[in-house]
């Protein structure tokens, strides 16, 4: 469970500054429209 975690917390970090940044892209092309 340990080993779970400590492998799949950054993998969330990644995943979620990946979708913060797509959302941040599709807001600022949204505004340009």
């Amino acid at each position: 469970m340990h080993d779970f975690l400590l492998f799949y917390a950054p993998l969330l970090i990644v995943v979620l500054a990946m979708a913060a940044s797509l959302f941040t892209v599709a807001k600022s092309t949204k505004f340009e429209d």
